[in-house]
């Protein structure tokens, strides 16, 4: 991960499927980024779709890495209802749905 190269630009925001539905500044990549500078890493990493937009659309080519923070997270201690029904899903099943 590269964020020591991020601008705070917020062109991340501007594709990010998340940011499109909430609009708010703590659902867009870019409040993450600061988050992730700050080594504060908490839950809101997970309200993200894992799409890479935010990475494709970086004039500095951050790659903010969700899924390695998810999994940072995870072996904290850090997660969601919703996230450990979809793993218990995912072991019970194989499919989420």
């Amino acid at each position: 991960m590269n964020i020591e190269y991020c601008y705070r630009c917020s062109l991340c925001n501007i594709n990010c499927p998340v940011f499109r539905v909430f609009r708010t500044e703590t659902s867009g990549a870019r409040f993450k980024a600061f988050m992730i500078a700050e080594s504060k890493l908490n839950k809101w990493a997970y309200l993200t779709t894992d799409c890479g937009r935010c990475a494709i659309d970086c004039p500095a080519g951050v790659d903010l890495e969700f899924t390695k923070i998810k999994e940072r997270l995870v072996n904290a201690g850090f997660e969601t209802e919703a996230n450990k029904k979809m793993i218990a899903q995912l072991r019970e099943k194989g499919f989420l749905f």
